[in-house]
Parts: structure tokens; C-alpha cells; sequence
């Protein structure tokens, strides 16, 4: 596995990230089978104020398994988020409401799956 990310402070209140992973894998979804996955990424990140912040995050990842199966998915998510303490030292909750897309394309088959999902996500960090 191997991974590359880029970070950038916009402004005082926004950082912009680049990433790159290229890494093999033990397929789930053929017995025994590899697969190389590729993804590379982008997220925006926003301090509404000192506990409030807005995320966008871009994702494109393709799979290419030694059996010849070849797989993309494009995933966008948009997150709103509450952080109890700015301190990241400091012991602290992190609340995040967030939607997100994905859409799973099998290549040579036609076939794609899409998959919109809304949830919450608490994080308590010790």
C-alpha cells in the first residue's frame, strides 16, 4: 500500500487536501481473488466558528482485480460538523451529519449500483 496527500491552508478558516492510495486487496467479493484499488480524493474543509465546520469531500476510486473484473466509483459527501473543543489535544465529541453518494459501475457488464445515504457519525476522542 502506498499513499500520497497533499494539504493546503486556504485561508485561516479553510483547508483544501489531496490524496492518493494505490494499495492490494483480498477480494470480498470473489473467493480468493486480489484486487489493486486506486483512489484518489479531495476535501474542503470550513470553520464556521470554533465548533461548527462545513465538509465536501470527492472521491474516485477504481478497482482492477486479477480475474480481469474492473470496477469505479465515484463518491461524493457533504458533512456538517460540531467539534466539542478545537483543542486536538484535548479530550473532545465530534458530531457529524452528513449525505452521501456513491455509484458502483461494473465495467464490460453495464452493470452500476447507486447508493445515497444520510446519517450521523459520533466520534469521542480520549
Amino acid at each position: 500500500v502506498g499513499a500520497v496527500a497533499l494539504q493546503w491552508l486556504a485561508t485561516e478558516k479553510t483547508r483544501i487536501s489531496t490524496r492518493l492510495r494505490v494499495g492490494n486487496e483480498p477480494s470480498i467479493v470473489q473467493q480468493g481473488a486480489l484486487f489493486r484499488e486506486y483512489r484518489l480524493g479531495a476535501e474542503m474543509m470550513h470553520d464556521l466558528s470554533a465548533q461548527w465546520y462545513l465538509s465536501s469531500d470527492l472521491q474516485y476510486v477504481r478497482r482492477n482485480y486479477d480475474s480481469g473484473r474492473r470496477e469505479s466509483e465515484p463518491v461524493t459527501r457533504l458533512l456538517l460538523g460540531y467539534r466539542e473543543s478545537p483543542d486536538r489535544a484535548a479530550s473532545r465529541l465530534n458530531v457529524e451529519l452528513y449525505v452521501q453518494w456513491r455509484q458502483r459501475k461494473r465495467h464490460g457488464n453495464f452493470e452500476a449500483a447507486d447508493r445515497s445515504q444520510v446519517g450521523i457519525q459520533v466520534t469521542k476522542f480520549f
